[in-house]
């Protein structure tokens, strides 16, 4: 099937590495469905993105922005210093410079997009009345479990062995350790190697037994070893943080750049939908 935006027909070709280039991400989306069913999707994502793309290509072609030289430049000299890049240049020999030519028209045509998208996604920053208003109607979004901030030594083996290895452990926290290089030097957890350092756990992210003993502690307090299906632990907790909701204040900047974020998206949507609604697209079949 050929498919023809604005009198313009676009290479099957260039339809074909789309559709490989969406397909995997159409399977893991809908991998439960039967293949039929992904590979129509795909294939339906993969004319979408092309019709947008051309559309966007005409779109420079009729507005022609300018595009800064001096960035085309920078990254023109990103790319040359990249291997691929110089095995490329090898591989041209005396067509070395149309070769480079080319590849700063591409650029320059990459940064000519860019101008028309954030031309069409520009949009003033949110008012502080708009923050606020989104802020009062979503509190729910703004409240934090209780959570504490701990680091613990897991020792994973449960057998002898594994009690022989706790035992030093815990006779070297006895004498006066320090309890980050202890974590550093025979836990067996990924936290090691920030000395044991889980971060902030808030309440129902850990299995039972080890968030009963860590949001029992005391501050600096060291647990008694204790087990779990992941091991044998020791805990130490360093701040505790109790349930609350966060104020206007602290999420005041998140909420701005969230609302921002999301008009510019809706912005270039339209803009999107208006180039396909002006446009002419034909599917002629071979």
């Amino acid at each position: 099937m050929k498919l023809i935006i604005n009198g313009q027909e676009i290479p099957q070709a260039f339809f074909e590495q789309r559709l490989q280039e969406i397909y995997p991400e159409v399977q893991q989306r809908l991998g439960d469905k039967p293949p039929a069913i992904i590979e129509l999707s795909a294939r339906d994502e993969a004319r979408e993105r092309v019709i947008e793309e051309a559309l966007i290509e005409q779109e420079i072609d009729r507005v022609n922005p300018p595009a800064d030289e001096a960035l085309v430049q920078q990254e023109l000299k990103k790319m040359l210093k990249k291997q691929e890049t110089k095995r490329q240049l090898k591989q041209a020999g005396r067509n070395r410079e149309i070769v480079i030519n080319n590849m700063r028209k591409q650029l320059y045509r990459r940064l000519q997009a860019y101008e028309i998208m954030e031309a069409a996604m520009h949009q003033d920053p949110a008012s502080d009345e708009d923050v606020e208003e989104f802020y009062n109607k979503n509190l729910n979004h703004f409240k934090t479990r209780e959570q504490i901030h701990a680091s613990h030594i897991l020792i994973r083996d449960k057998s002898d062995i594994g009690r022989e290895k706790l035992d030093v452990v815990i006779e070297a926290l006895d004498s006066g350790r320090d309890f980050e290089e202890l974590a550093r030097e025979f836990s067996e957890d990924t936290s090691s190697e920030q000395g044991g350092d889980l971060g902030w756990l808030p309440r129902g992210q850990t299995v039972a037994k080890f968030e009963k003993v860590a949001f029992s502690l005391e501050l600096d307090q060291i647990s008694d070893p204790f087990e779990t299906q992941f091991g044998w632990h020791i805990v130490r907790l360093h701040e505790r943080q109790d349930a609350r909701t966060q104020s206007l204040e602290e999420v005041s900047e998140q909420i701005a750049m969230m609302l921002l974020r999301e008009r510019r998206n809706e912005s270039y949507r339209l803009f999107l939908q208006d180039l396909k609604e002006k446009a002419t697209i034909e599917e002629v079949k071979p």
